[in-house]
């Protein structure tokens, strides 16, 4: 089974609540079928976490979703790694 873990971090001014995220891919590529656990948003400025459960394919039949976030909890610690990386 393949697992991969993608992070984004994308600066932007506050938003605000966050209630809904519309979620979808283009349906390019030999395989475009991906799996979505969830979708974490950390509001640093706000000290909220976000959290847009899905637990669903993204695939042919079904290339969007919505997804609706659970209360907002505040932030305990949030940790930057980064590490060299090495691509074949």
């Amino acid at each position: 089974m393949l697992y991969r873990k993608d992070t984004i971090i994308i600066e932007c001014p506050t938003v605000g609540t966050i209630r809904i995220m519309s979620i979808w891919h283009d349906n390019s590529g030999p395989n475009p079928n991906w799996y979505l656990n969830k979708i974490v948003v950390v509001d640093l400025k706000m000290d909220r976490v976000y959290e847009f459960p899905c637990y669903n394919w993204l695939d042919d039949n079904k290339f969007a979703r919505e997804l609706f976030a659970g209360p907002p909890s505040a932030v305990v610690s949030v940790w930057f790694f980064t590490f060299p990386a090495t691509f074949r």
